[in-house]
């Protein structure tokens, strides 16, 4: 049978695990290209430094490398941050987490 103080707990610490992946901030760089994520996946700031006007043709490259770096570093952190709250093991996954 179903506990229901033990699906309360699960809710609220999943509500708090998301907000904790919120303010998360996981920088990742390539070339003039820097991305800043959330633990959650989601680009918060993007900057590009005045260098990448003179290599414009390279932009591309860059944009697409520095995001595959910081999912791949956010996911990490998401990760290890879950793992420190709950104090859950979660196995890598590659592609998921």
């Amino acid at each position: 049978m179903f506990e229901l103080e033990g699906i309360g707990k699960l809710i609220g610490d999943l509500g708090r695990i998301k907000e904790t992946l919120q303010r998360l901030q996981i920088d990742a760089r390539e070339g003039p290209v820097s991305l800043t994520f959330n633990g959650l996946q989601e680009v918060t700031r993007v900057q590009i430094g005045p260098e990448a006007e003179k290599e414009f043709h390279r932009l591309e490259a860059w944009l697409g490398a520095c995001f595959n770096k910081g999912v791949v570093a956010s996911r990490r952190a998401a990760k290890e941050e879950i793992e420190r709250l709950t104090g859950w093991s979660i196995p890598s996954i590659p592609g998921l987490i």
